[in-house]
Formats: C-alpha cells, sequence, structure tokens
C-alpha cells in the first residue's frame, strides 16, 4: 500500500514539474514540434526559457530585428545534447553559413536532456545582456527564430526553421508568484513524503 501512495506522490510530482507549470508563458512552434516556454522575472530582468524539441541534434531559438531569410544577425542560443555532454552555446549568425561563436557567452544553461525523442533545454539570459553581439528583448512584440536538427554533426543546415512574433515580457510580480508557488509545493510534497514513511 505504502508503494503504491509513494507511486502517486511521484506521478503528482511530475505533473507539478511538467514546463507549463513551472513557467508564466508558453508557445508553439511548427505545431507542437517545438515548444517555447518562458518567465520574465523584472525585479532581475532575467529572462528564463525553456525549449521542448521534438528533436534528437541541436535545437536553437534567436531573437531577431525582422524576419530576414537571409539570416543576418540573428542573436542566437543553441544547444544540444549528446550522452552525457550538454552544450549551450551564444551565436551572432553572419548569413548562410556557420555561424562563429559570440565573444561572451550569455545563455547560461540551467538543464538539459533528451529523453524519448525529445529534447529540452532549460537556460536563463538578461533582457539586456550589454553585449553588442546580443539583442535587447524590449516590452511588446519581439521576432523568434526557431530551428532544429536530428543530428549535432553541422551547424551549417537545419531540418526545420521559422519565425514567430511574441510578447516575451509581460508583468514580473506573476514570475514571482508563481515562483514562490512553485517552492512552497515541492516543500510541501517532501514534507507529505517524510510524514508518510516516518
Amino acid at each position: 500500500m505504502k508503494l503504491q501512495v509513494f507511486s502517486l506522490l511521484l506521478l503528482c510530482a511530475g505533473s507539478l514539474a511538467d514546463l507549463s507549470a513551472e513557467y508564466n508563458n508558453t508557445a508553439s512552434l511548427d505545431g507542437n514540434n517545438f515548444k517555447i516556454y518562458w518567465t520574465h522575472n523584472a525585479t532581475s530582468n532575467m529572462m528564463y526559457i525553456a525549449l521542448e524539441v521534438k528533436a534528437t541534434g541541436w535545437v536553437a531559438l534567436a531573437f531577431a530585428k525582422e524576419e530576414s531569410r537571409n539570416m543576418e544577425d540573428y542573436d542566437t542560443c543553441l544547444g544540444y545534447v549528446s550522452g552525457e555532454t550538454k552544450i549551450l552555446n551564444d551565436y551572432l549568425t553572419n548569413g548562410h553559413s556557420t555561424p562563429p561563436k559570440d565573444n561572451q557567452n550569455d545563455c547560461m544553461l540551467d538543464e538539459a536532456m533528451q529523453s524519448g525523442g525529445t529534447t529540452t533545454i532549460k537556460y536563463h539570459r538578461k533582457v539586456d545582456t550589454g553585449d553588442s553581439q546580443d539583442i535587447v528583448i524590449e516590452k511588446g512584440e519581439i521576432v523568434v527564430v526557431w530551428a532544429y536538427k536530428n543530428s549535432v554533426t553541422s551547424l551549417l543546415r537545419h531540418d526545420e526553421k521559422g519565425f514567430k512574433t511574441l510578447t516575451m515580457i509581460n508583468s514580473g510580480e506573476s514570475a514571482k508568484l508563481k515562483s514562490f508557488y512553485w517552492k512552497i509545493t515541492v516543500a510541501s510534497l517532501s514534507v507529505v513524503v517524510a510524514l508518510f514513511f516516518k
């Protein structure tokens, strides 16, 4: 009986860990093959982002000043999982060629995993990094560019790519409330488990 209850608690914990519960906003790109989740923390002026992509190679999200098909000046965070290796780097595209890494990596990796053909990457970056090679995430609409590939052998070509106009910055208060709720929920679950098996 205890094992059944414990399994139920773990199932609940897994549900609570769903990205839509952790982040304030979500958008589906390329159908449901590429999902982006994000929360803007107004206090720290930090953007927390998660990418959930049905791909087994590299995945990338970029900010752009316009929907430019010539792939110029995309401020890109590109990452992948390969075995125990987890990579997330900062690039500024310069046309239809392999993008060079930024001099300063402002894509801060929090977590990365690959399971069942889906790659999930969680990271954060400042809204204004102060880096001339990055784009400031302004209030209101901004163009995002998404891309992915089912291998990590080359950054030159992607399997799929597209554009989407999103409003990334909303009220910072909701970000703090959700973070507080998440910490309380996890703490409560830990207490329940501890008491049950005492």
